[in-house]
């Protein structure tokens, strides 16, 4: 990715999730953060454009009708004009959980951005739940460990990738939202139908070893499979991976691994602008990021 200078001075830029807009030429990124560390503008809610060619737009992409955006890990397009963004649901470094960071948004077009007309705090409504509820959902602990970094929709519902926990076995979950607008309008789980969906196996190499990986991000592909990619769930290390659900339907998913990524962090994937491919985009932290486009048949 070509970062220029001038955006470098007015925010961190770590992709971890990517849109395409085919009418408009280009792709949305997001950046789990925004702004400049410890400064009055850290958080400040914006998104950011990239071309095809991996060339990022030095102005951000300005989002109205919400305070801030925080570890926000994923982005998914809903029906019509809806864009869904997620954020983490998880515990910074210092053990906080502030509210943004439990946000899910849905977003609509606005001048030359966005406009955030919903929302919910989807970790404060699994705070609420009984304990029942949350082992159902592979959280039998609760909410401490909870790390949502994969987000996608298909058929009116929205799928969330965990990145943590995994569950006995050493399996990503994977969540079915089946409502998100009952959800926002109800902010109720139930009325919403909130349910563990899937598990797969998505283990990642660090260090050359075998490492339990957790689900970074999730892409259904025009043919109906699932594209899943991973991360240590929580070992330290740069270590991805890529995996292919042919059919991905509730219960154990059967992932073919397609490609690993030794020494990177895949933190977004999505259909390419150009046909037949994917794109996968790595957070670099303060280095410079990239992305990898390859074929999503075959």
């Amino acid at each position: 990715m070509a970062v220029p200078a001038a955006l470098r001075q007015r925010s961190r830029f770590e992709p971890s999730g990517v849109l395409p807009r085919p009418g408009e030429a280009r792709y949305l990124v997001v950046s789990d953060d925004t702004g400049q560390k410890d400064a009055d503008d850290e958080g400040v809610p914006w998104l950011f454009a990239m071309s095809a060619a991996g060339a990022v737009d030095p102005e951000p992409v300005p989002v109205t009708g919400v305070a801030e955006l925080v570890d926000i890990e994923s982005i998914a397009a809903g029906d019509g004009d809806d864009v869904y963004l997620l954020s983490s649901q998880g515990y910074s470094a210092k053990g906080k959980r502030k509210k943004a960071r439990t946000a899910l948004l849905r977003l609509r077009p606005e001048g030359r951005g966005f406009r955030a007309d919903a929302s919910v705090h989807l970790a404060e409504l699994l705070d609420a739940a009984s304990p029942a509820v949350l082992a159902g959902l592979g959280l039998p602990g609760g909410t401490r460990p909870l790390e949502i970094e994969g987000m996608a929709y298909r058929d009116g519902a929205l799928y969330f990738g965990l990145k943590a926990p995994l569950d006995a076995q050493g399996n990503a979950l994977v969540w079915k939202l089946d409502a998100p607008r009952a959800l926002f309008e109800s902010k109720r789980l139930d009325v919403a139908r909130l349910e563990l969906w899937a598990r797969a196996r998505l283990d990642v190499e660090l260090d050359g070893a075998p490492t339990p990986g957790g689900i970074s991000d999730l892409c259904f592909l025009p043919d109906g499979s699932l594209a899943i990619a991973s991360t240590p769930s929580t070992a330290d290390g740069a270590a991805g991976a890529l995996f292919h659900v042919l059919r991905p339907e509730a219960g154990v998913l059967s992932p073919r691994l397609l490609r690993r990524f030794p020494g990177q962090k895949p933190e977004g994937i999505s259909l390419s602008l150009s046909p037949g491919n994917m794109i996968v985009v790595f957070d670099a932290g303060a280095d410079e990021p990239s992305f990898l486009e390859l074929p999503w048949q075959g």
